[in-house]
């Protein structure tokens, strides 16, 4: 992992959700992040494990919550995370550029899964 921050930072993982409807909304690839990260030594910010949990007390998504969820995605980034890392395919998604600029303006690393492969 070169990710060059301490043990215990808390990350937040960003990347395409929308453009993968059909494929459970990439949750599998953020949750495979989350354990490496984690394995690492690292607290996650993990959105598909935030929307997991919401739809098992009942919630149900829709189309025009998008913008809602997506600023709640980024006060994440702002108050509570020390760094993002990028998922691949994150230049097609509105919302994963949106987190990247995010933690551009608030001086946040940001880490990009196609530079963690050796």
């Amino acid at each position: 992992m070169n990710i060059p921050l301490h043990p215990g930072s808390v990350i937040y993982i960003s990347g395409p959700m929308s453009a993968f409807k059909n494929q459970c909304y990439n949750f599998k690839h953020f949750f495979y992040w989350q354990v490496v990260l984690e394995r690492a030594g690292y607290a996650v910010l993990n959105p598909a494990e935030i929307d997991c949990l919401k739809l098992l007390k009942g919630w149900v998504y829709t189309d025009d919550q998008w913008d809602a969820l997506l600023e709640e995605d980024c006060r994440l980034i702002r108050e509570n995370a020390d760094a993002v890392f990028v998922l691949d395919h994150h230049e097609a998604s509105k919302g994963a550029r949106r987190e990247i600029a995010e933690a551009v303006k608030y001086s946040k690393p940001v880490f990009y899964e196609e530079d963690q492969r050796s």
